[in-house]
């Protein structure tokens, strides 16, 4: 689980495009929530 996460983190910082930020953010956020889990 935590694998396809990282490669999803790393998907989306290829995309340093403004509309992005968002995502990432919320991604970091729920990636910080399930690695507490």
């Amino acid at each position: 689980m935590l694998d396809s996460i990282t490669r999803f983190a790393f998907y989306l910082a290829q995309f340093p495009a403004p509309q992005q930020n968002a995502w990432r953010t919320a991604f970091a956020m729920t990636y910080l929530l399930l690695s507490q889990a």
